[in-house]
């Protein structure tokens, strides 16, 4: 029988955040920013999309009430699968209200893993 590692357990998690934390747990490593204008809101993101930072996509998405919505990746450093689910939660949030989901930006590692899982069709740009 295979032992767990000492360190992770039985189940692999993701390595903690490095940096200033605070009481609320690990620093984070995306920031959103949204934006309105001609009706449609653009959440731009920041940084590295994963595990810890999906609801926090979902919820900014949600709280966008009517209208189209545009992903900006531009941005976005590093994209794992939790992230990937992320994005996809946060567009079928929107489509199930009759809006539009759009994802514009996606560049370099971000965009090797919309090819990969072929979900490129979902690129606008």
């Amino acid at each position: 029988m295979e032992r767990p590692h000492p360190e992770r357990g039985p189940f692999h998690e993701p390595p903690p955040r490095t940096g200033p934390s605070t009481n609320d747990g690990p620093a984070p490593a995306l920031s959103i920013h949204v934006h309105e204008e001609n009706g449609v809101s653009t959440v731009a993101l920041r940084g590295e999309l994963d595990l810890w930072e999906t609801e926090t996509v979902q919820k900014a998405v949600a709280a966008i009430s009517n209208g189209d919505v545009a992903l900006d990746l531009s941005d976005l450093t590093f994209l794992d699968a939790a992230g990937v689910s992320a994005i996809l939660a946060a567009r079928r949030i929107v489509t199930e209200r009759g809006s539009r989901f759009t994802i514009m930006g996606a560049k370099s590692l971000v965009r090797t893993v919309f090819e990969v899982t072929d979900l490129a069709r979902l690129l606008g740009d």
